[in-house]
């Protein structure tokens, strides 16, 4: 019979009401958990192993989370993992009957054929983790939809960002032959030399920029700082209008200006017109006939504006993805603008900003290099 004494997230009414939502009890195997523990604190190569592979909360029971907090924090100061190392880290912490109490780690070291199929146990929990996540977005999404608001999109894209937290999850990268990898990059060293000329990957527009870079990218995170108001924008603006007229698609997302003043950017420049002119009415006929013109070459350009603002990185991700998913490497490119107005997908206790902008700029690499394009952050 599954145990439910103990739950994920240590309040066992919100699993319980999850469960009763869905009728059935929350996947789980409390065993394996327990195996997997027993592997830990009876081998520390295993430990290494499984802990680049879970995560507390992938554990149902609250109490193996617990434990197995602790024994990633001995690991992570090189301290050997057993019994009693985890049961001195628990007490110190005032966490140890929260845990289970020293007897519960003897019993768990007691089994000592966990050390023979921890791997299968160690997938065997992983697995169930991402089942329960399912559960959770499921009756998240259900209770979204029941609850909705006239905003029909708006539900529709946090349901695709609560499922995309979780399949985000099962994702992972495979190890390749070195064999393979030179066969590929050999091809690659062979196109460039045929094309010395030819940049690789996205043109800036800007000599300067596309011979230091050799052009934006896949994969790359490029971050383009300077003090305020220096024209930061304006140049990345200019960036992305010169990489949409050679073929590429290219997505701005602006957490601080509206579509409206970066369009009239772009026009302006497009038509060397004197912005302060237009922002006072200031429009003479040379200036009209130069608008209409600058506005018939950027309507033709596979550019595409965002101004959603305080994005997450998860919102801005499946914006991101759902855009450009079908392009090629090295034909398309995202601007951000700027890093420091894009939240966390969770906002941290301790109201470290550092180390937010921090973990956004970390999720800005991997989307680059998820979609094969480069990233232009602010």
């Amino acid at each position: 019979m599954p145990d439910n004494r103990f739950t994920s997230d240590r309040n066992p009414s919100t699993e319980a009401t999850q469960a009763s939502l869905v009728n059935r009890p929350l996947p789980q195997n409390i065993d394996a958990e327990k195996s997997v523990l027993a592997a830990c604190l009876l081998d520390n190569e295993a430990m290494d192993e499984i802990a680049a592979r879970l995560k507390p909360k992938h554990f149902f029971r609250g109490q193996h989370q617990i434990i197995f907090e602790s024994m990633l924090d001995l690991t992570s100061r090189r301290i050997p993992v057993d019994q009693i190392s985890v049961a001195e880290n628990l007490r110190g912490k005032d966490m140890l009957e929260a845990a289970g109490g020293k007897a519960y780690l003897l019993e768990l070291a007691d089994n000592l054929f966990a050390t023979t199929n921890w791997r299968n146990h160690t997938e065997i929990v992983y697995r169930t983790a991402i089942m329960r996540d399912l559960v959770r977005a499921s009756v998240k999404i259900g209770a979204m939809a029941y609850d909705a608001e006239d905003d029909m999109l708006k539900v529709i894209g946090e349901a695709e960002s609560t499922l995309f937290e979780v399949t985000e999850q099962g994702v992972s990268s495979d190890f390749r032959k070195m064999d393979t990898l030179l066969d590929q990059v050999y091809r690659n060293i062979e196109e460039r030399s045929k094309n010395k000329d030819k940049l690789i990957g996205v043109p800036s527009g800007f000599a300067d920029v596309d011979k230091l870079f050799n052009g934006f990218r896949e994969g790359d995170l490029v971050i383009l700082a300077a003090r305020p108001s220096v024209g930061k924008t304006a140049f990345a603006l200019n960036m992305a209008v010169n990489a949409a007229k050679q073929g590429c698609k290219v997505a701005f997302l602006s957490l601080e200006m509206s579509n409206s003043q970066l369009v009239q950017r772009m026009l302006c420049a497009e038509a060397w017109v004197n912005m302060q002119h237009i922002n006072a009415g200031q429009v003479n006929d040379n200036d009209w006939s130069s608008l209409v013109e600058a506005s018939a070459t950027l309507a033709r350009l596979n550019l595409y504006i965002d101004d959603t603002p305080g994005l997450t990185l998860q919102q801005l991700r499946t914006k991101a993805t759902r855009l450009m998913h079908d392009v090629e490497p090295n034909k398309g490119v995202i601007f951000v603008d700027y890093l420091q107005l894009m939240q966390p997908n969770i906002a941290r206790r301790d109201g470290n900003r550092a180390v937010e902008v921090s973990e956004i700029s970390r999720g800005l690499k991997i989307l680059a290099k998820d979609l094969h394009m480069p990233v232009v952050a602010l």
